[in-house]
């Protein structure tokens, strides 16, 4: 705080400030406020292509970080690749009489 960390509870008291002008030392001089608050997020950075290292970075971090989940949606699918090849020559199989 600028003004107010100078400025006790006693001192106050002693000065007889108001809560309002107690809160006006605690603001910076107005030649020094901001108009507008921060933002939040960076400002966008000019949109570059992704190296080839950091395409493979990305990617191993994303598998390291959701592995369990991926191996399952992938064996998932393997599974049902398998059955619906099973099935596909079982039928040709007996199409052709054998």
């Amino acid at each position: 705080m600028y003004g107010l960390a100078r400025v006790t509870h006693w001192e106050r008291k002693s000065r007889n400030l108001s809560g309002t002008e107690c809160a006006e030392l605690a603001l910076p001089p107005r030649t020094a406020r901001r108009k507008y608050a921060e933002s939040v997020s960076p400002p966008p950075r000019i949109y570059v292509p992704l190296a080839i290292g950091e395409i493979i970075d990305r990617a191993a971090t994303f598998w390291r970080k959701h592995f369990k989940t991926l191996f399952l949606l992938s064996l998932g699918f393997n599974l049902v690749s398998y059955i619906m090849t099973k099935a596909r020559l079982r039928l040709h199989l007996q199409f052709m009489g054998v």
